[in-house]
C-alpha cells in the first residue's frame, strides 16, 4: 500500500486533474460556445472532434505529464534528499531505469494517441507538438533544469501548451483563438515565477549538484529582483488585456474581476519583496499555483458575466 501511495504522490494527481480542468474549460467556456453561435447563424455546427477523442487528447497530456513528474523524480533524487530530507523518493519502489523505460514506453503511447487524434482533423503537424512536449521533458529532466533560465522556460512553455492544445485540434476555432492565447500567455508567466520561486527553495541542493539556476548564479536577493518584475509584467499585461476585452461591458462585474486579479497579484509582489528564507519562497511557489488556478477558473465568470 504505502509503494502505491508513493507512486501516486509521484505523478501528482491534483496537477494531472488541474491539466483535465483547464482543457476541458477551455472546450466547454471558450470553444463549444462559438459554435453555438456559429450554429445559430448559418445552422452548422463545427464541432472537429468529439467528446471521446477529446477525451483521448486530455488523457494523452496527462500522461506526458505524470511520466515527466516521474523521470524528474527519479532523476532529482540525491539532490531530492538535500532539498526535501526524509521525503521518501521514487527510486524507492522503481530504479532510475526503470523509470526512463516508463517514460519511453507511456511517451511513446501518448504520442501514438496525438496522431491518431492529428490524422482525425487532417493535420498530422499537431502529432509533432506532443512529441517535442516528450522531448523537451526528457532534456529538462537530463539537462536544460542545470542552464540558467532554459528549465523554468521550458517547463513555462510546457504549461502554456495545455490550454493551447484544446483548441489547436479544433480548427473551426482559429479565427477566434485570441482568449486562448491570453489564457495560454497568462499560464506561461505565472509558470515562469513559480518555477524560478521552487528554484530559490531548492537552492542548498541545486548548489551542491553545480546546477546554473538563477538562485545559484546569482544570488537570491538578484532572483528576487527577477521575481518581482515578472509579476509586474504579468499584472501591467493582464490588467491591459482585460481593459481592452472587456472594458464597457457590466462595469460592476468588469470592476470586481479586474480588482480580483490586481489584488492577488499585488500580494504575490509583497510576498516576493518579504521574502527571506527558504520557506518564504516555498509559499510563493504555492501562492503562484493558487493564482494559476483562480486564473483558470476565471474562465466560467468571465463567459458568464461579460463575454456571454
Amino acid at each position: 500500500m504505502n509503494n502505491i501511495v508513493l507512486f501516486l504522490r509521484a505523478i501528482r494527481p491534483l496537477n494531472l486533474c488541474f491539466i483535465a480542468l483547464t482543457q476541458y474549460l477551455v472546450r466547454y467556456v471558450l470553444i463549444l460556445p462559438v459554435y453555438e453561435e456559429i450554429y445559430q447563424l448559418t445552422g452548422m455546427y463545427p464541432l472537429n472532434i468529439s467528446e471521446l477523442y477529446f477525451f483521448l487528447l486530455v488523457f494523452s497530456t496527462m500522461m506526458i505529464a505524470a511520466v515527466g513528474y516521474i523521470l524528474n523524480d527519479a532523476l532529482d533524487a540525491k539532490i531530492d534528499s538535500i532539498n526535501k530530507p526524509g521525503k521518501k523518493s521514487i527510486t524507492t519502489i522503481i530504479s532510475r531505469t526503470t523509470a526512463i523505460n516508463i517514460f519511453l514506453i507511456t511517451g511513446t503511447a501518448a504520442i501514438l494517441i496525438a496522431f491518431f487524434l492529428a490524422e482525425s482533423v487532417a493535420n498530422l503537424w499537431l502529432g509533432g507538438i506532443q512529441v517535442a512536449a516528450v522531448t523537451l521533458l526528457a532534456l529538462y529532466s537530463s539537462h536544460l533544469k542545470k542552464i540558467i533560465l532554459l528549465g523554468n522556460v521550458a517547463i513555462a512553455l510546457l504549461s502554456a501548451m495545455v490550454p493551447l492544445l484544446a483548441g489547436l485540434y479544433e480548427p473551426s476555432i482559429y479565427d477566434n483563438f485570441d482568449y486562448i492565447y491570453i489564457y495560454a500567455g497568462f499560464a506561461f508567466l505565472i509558470s515562469l515565477i513559480r518555477e524560478i520561486a521552487k528554484d530559490a527553495e531548492d537552492e542548498e541542493g541545486d548548489s551542491a549538484a553545480g546546477r546554473n539556476t538563477i538562485p545559484v548564479v546569482l544570488g537570491r536577493s538578484t532572483t528576487k529582483v527577477v521575481l518581482s518584475i515578472l509579476t509586474f509584467v504579468t499584472a501591467v499585461a493582464g490588467g491591459k488585456v482585460l481593459v481592452h476585452y472587456f472594458y464597457g461591458y457590466d462595469m460592476v462585474r468588469f470592476w470586481k474581476i479586474f480588482s480580483c486579479f490586481e489584488i492577488l497579484l499585488a500580494a504575490l509582489f509583497v510576498m516576493v519583496i518579504l521574502a527571506r528564507e527558504k520557506k518564504d519562497f516555498s509559499h510563493i511557489s504555492a501562492f503562484s499555483k493558487l493564482i494559476m488556478l483562480i486564473g483558470i477558473l476565471s474562465l466560467i465568470p468571465l463567459y458568464y458575466f461579460i463575454i456571454n
